[in-house]
């Protein structure tokens, strides 16, 4: 299933890729990388309902214990896609490529076109292409997420220019 999942994302990479490859010749000496989203829990004041204040009644997403689980399972799922990313072709037209965990159970994809691109257009075509995105993280990815353990699974792909303006983010949850 891992090689399956590979090649689809390698696919995905692939299709995604609006612009061609580039010389290291012209890359910029240093990229803008944007910072890490961390994943916050919104608590709110219990209302008049007693269900409120029954602590069966959380959300067990909430569980500290199970939140701990799914991010070491997280950890050893984003350092897999590190390791396949490093040998996927056609990665040369982006300056850079990134997982990031962000906890307890988000793995964000991040690229970075070496090379200018149409913001509008490419924005364009990735709308068009958010289908063959969530079929992808369904079929493949959530599933290997969750036999590693990560809970409630969640992918988020975006796209930069080299100057850091955001062209296309996109959220999948299991669906």
């Amino acid at each position: 299933m891992k090689t399956r999942g590979l090649a689809a994302l390698a696919l995905v990479v692939l299709l995604a890729g609006c612009g061609g490859p580039a010389s290291d010749d012209d890359a910029p000496e240093e990229r803008p990388r944007p910072e890490p989203v961390q994943e916050e829990r919104l608590k709110t004041e219990p209302a008049d309902d007693p269900a409120a204040e029954d602590p069966a009644a959380e959300d067990p997403a909430a569980d500290p214990a199970a939140d701990a689980a799914s991010s070491a399972a997280l950890d050893l799922y984003v350092a897999g896609e590190r390791a396949a990313m490093e040998n996927m072709p056609g990665l040369e037209m982006y300056g850079s490529v990134e997982v990031e965990a962000v906890y307890p159970s988000t793995a964000r994809f991040v690229y970075v076109y070496a090379e200018p691109i149409d913001d509008a257009t490419a924005s364009t075509y990735f709308d068009t292409m958010a289908s063959t995105f969530e079929d992808l993280c369904n079929s493949v990815i959530f599933p290997a997420m969750e036999q590693l353990g990560v809970v409630d699974p969640v992918i988020v792909y975006t796209y930069y220019n080299p100057d850091g303006a955001l062209i296309w983010e996109q959220t999948f949850t299991k669906g």
